[in-house]
């Protein structure tokens, strides 16, 4: 358990984020009285900072206005295998220790479920099952309950290393929610949140089997294709923009009138995982230019000869939606 850094209501913001930036915490507790009445993060302000990116944070701006109200704690009484699965099951990264009288006592963070392990090697007939808990916690995203960027990069670093030995290839497609922040302005954070959830289930259930979906990061997803060929790929990420299209999700500040996605798909071959990234990017770009909701392939040097022995190895795409948008990016 952690020291918790703490403050009240009526604190200003401003004097919150210098407290927190002093002390390098990312969270504070916000108490009255001794006991939490709400709590804000790193998460919290970041979401702030996006709200108020145009103007600048009110400088009469407490920490009673912006604080995650009535947060759920943990008692010192309590087993650590139950905070664990109270952190799991409400997707939580701090969790404040409160004591018998309800009064802040300490705070429990990822990285203390981190390095109590050691002690539970020793006390903890549970521990295999403790273990996998908190595996799962540290590689998946809380909001979507997708891999998240750090599950992403263990797998690509895997595809780079068989690309490099066994001369695989892979594909990765870069996903974008076309005019997301439209989005929050207009329908407000809770509601962007909402629909990031409901891209990722789309993106879940359209998905093949044998490949696996990322959250990226803000509004980005990552689709990870091993062992395909760009066409194939091109023709796999067309299916998820077309599968999200036809679920209309309203969105009035879309030119479609619906949530959208543009795609940029690149291939991966013995080159570092993180020059695919790059061309993936250069290949999105060029779909939110000419004109979004639409997927675009990235012109990689020499992809051609590499294309020509992937088909020989695993055999043409799969035929392509007659009305898909899948076009090559410029060099």
């Amino acid at each position: 358990m952690s020291r918790a850094k703490s403050g009240s209501p009526e604190d200003l913001l401003v004097d919150v984020i210098g407290a927190l930036a002093i002390s390098s915490s990312s969270c504070m507790v916000i108490c009255s009285q001794g006991i939490p009445v709400g709590i804000i993060t790193e998460q919290d302000l970041v979401r702030l900072f996006y709200k108020y990116s145009e103007y600048g944070l009110p400088d009469d701006l407490t920490a009673g206005e912006v604080m995650t109200k009535d947060p759920i704690t943990f008692n010192t009484a309590m087993d650590l295998s139950e905070a664990i699965a109270i952190m799991k099951t409400q997707n939580l990264r701090h969790l404040p220790v409160v004591s018998e009288t309800g009064k802040l006592a300490g705070l429990i963070t990822l990285g203390d479920m981190v390095e109590a392990y050691s002690v539970l090697v020793e006390e903890n007939h549970k521990l295999e099952e403790v273990s996998e808990e908190l595996h799962w916690l540290s590689m998946e995203d809380c909001l979507t309950e997708m891999p998240n960027r750090r599950a992403m990069e263990r797998d690509l670093m895997h595809a780079e290393a068989r690309a490099q030995r066994y001369n695989e290839t892979y594909t990765v497609a870069l996903i974008d929610i076309d005019f997301f922040k439209p989005y929050n302005d207009y329908y407000g954070h809770l509601k962007g949140d909402e629909a990031l959830k409901s891209v990722a289930s789309v993106l879940k259930a359209v998905a093949r089997t044998s490949d696996r979906v990322f959250r990226y990061g803000g509004e980005e997803f990552l689709y990870f294709m091993p062992n395909s060929s760009i066409d194939d790929a091109g023709s796999a990420a067309d299916r998820l923009r077309i599968a999200l299209e036809k679920e209309n999700f309203e969105h009035a500040k879309n030119p479609y009138g619906k949530l959208t996605i543009s795609v940029g798909v690149a291939l991966g071959t013995e080159i570092k995982w993180q020059n695919v990234l790059e061309y993936a990017d250069k290949a999105l770009y060029e779909a939110k230019e000419t004109g979004r909701n639409r997927v675009c392939i990235a012109r990689q040097p020499g992809i051609e000869q590499v294309q020509e022995i992937v088909r020989k190895r695993i055999g043409p795409a799969v035929k392509e939606d007659p009305h898909s948008s899948v076009a090559s990016a410029k060099s």
